[in-house]
């Protein structure tokens, strides 16, 4: 599962967590007011965790219904 933020402090502790709990993660420093660092993100997100990527979200609004097709 990638955990993406604008800073550091929650997101790594977020990948602890599930690591603990015997899931997959990856923490991807993220603001989503630059374009090339929310390409990227998609991109590593679906290269990563393809079957995982279709929930996909910013978090600051609703799923893309149908918007990640590449898996």
């Amino acid at each position: 599962m990638p955990v993406a933020s604008a800073g550091t402090n929650g997101g790594e502790g977020t990948v602890a967590q599930i690591r603990d709990a015997g899931g997959t993660a990856s923490f991807l420093r993220c603001d989503v007011a630059r374009d090339a660092e929310v390409t990227a993100l998609i991109e590593t997100t679906i290269s990563t965790y393809c079957s995982d990527a279709a929930g996909f979200t910013t978090g600051i609004g609703p799923p893309v219904d149908g918007g990640l097709t590449a898996c």
